[in-house]
């Protein structure tokens, strides 16, 4: 490969926003938490590496390189961290990521696939929104690769954790973090008030909202709110006219937006005419637990769950 080649790849995670959706069968692991150790398993191991192409992972790998945002926060859970040769770029975004500190400790992230080749590092992980030529370089020198594609329910998101742990030998780990998702979402549904659920949609600045196949109206889903933009056939993350706002009228109105910036977003939204004619309260959630597509969407998710069920009462 071309000195020329390799400067032409920039390899940066990006988030978007994820979906998430209650399965029927939640809280299977009935049994408590397993304990955790270095290496669980026998390789090697194949795995379809999200491409269509089988990918072998001879033994342990022990220099991974993740290249997107959510495999950086799966990882830094279930994974001993000398084991970790670098982390996305966002990792240390206090904008996008939920594991700041701990990424500034560990001090090894990597910015594009010079610095990556650099590593020699024994397994790379990716997502689909990381640049297509990603794993076809990595296939062509010979690094075991694995991209996640899914991100839509909350069963996809324990499946990459699943996927994960099994790529680094650390299933125990991997089932044991699923369990504490599964036992947290439990303790946030079980204080849910039983009343009429609440009509919320979600809004930004620029006038984007998320209706259905949305991180945001799974997390609805999961706490017996209605979106009022998936009502209304929203799918996907969409742009709507102030009039349908104001249309609308929904309960609250759920805005993402950097812990520093809650003050100035605030005051952005109520300078809007539409905000005048709505009867509807202003939730502010920090961007970073909103869209994750790692076990930190529980974080959203009970977050919601106290602004609209108990802080507005």
């Amino acid at each position: 490969m071309t000195q020329k080649l390799l400067l032409t790849i920039a390899i940066i995670g990006i988030t978007c926003c994820f979906s998430l959706f209650i399965f029927p069968n939640f809280g299977t692991l009935a049994t408590p938490a397993p304990q955790p150790t270095a290496a669980d398993g026998n390789f090697p191991r194949q795995f379809d590496n999200g491409t269509g192409r089988i990918t072998t992972i001879s033994q342990p790998p022990q220099r991974i390189v993740s290249q997107t945002l959510v495999t950086d926060e799966i990882l830094l859970a279930i994974c001993p961290p000398e084991r970790i040769a670098a982390l996305s770029s966002l990792a240390t975004d206090s904008h996008y990521s939920n594991i700041v500190e701990i990424a500034q400790k560990l001090g090894r992230t990597v910015h594009n696939l010079e610095q990556l080749l650099a590593l020699q590092p024994d397994l790379v992980l990716a997502a689909r929104y990381n640049r297509a030529e990603l794993l076809t370089l990595l296939n062509q020198v010979q690094i075991p690769a694995i991209q996640l594609n899914h991100f839509n329910q909350l069963q996809d998101i324990q499946e990459n954790i699943r996927l994960v742990g099994e790529a680094i030998g650390e299933e125990i780990r991997a089932n044991a973090l699923i369990y504490q998702m599964n036992i947290q979402l439990a303790t946030i549904q079980s204080k849910i008030p039983k009343d009429q659920p609440p009509r919320v949609m979600s809004y930004s600045l620029e006038g984007f909202t998320a209706g259905q196949d949305t991180s945001f109206d799974a997390m609805l889903q999961a706490i017996g709110a209605i979106n009022v933009s998936a009502k209304h056939g929203i799918r996907g993350v969409v742009n709507i006219s102030s009039e349908q706002l104001i249309e609308w009228q929904p309960d609250f109105i759920v805005v993402g937006a950097t812990l520093e910036q809650f003050a100035t977003t605030l005051q952005q939204l109520q300078t809007q005419p539409a905000f005048n004619a709505l009867k509807g309260k202003i939730i502010l959630l920090e961007q970073r637990h909103l869209l994750t597509a790692s076990h930190h969407i529980l974080s959203a998710i009970e977050q919601l769950a106290q602004k609209i069920y108990f802080t507005h009462q």
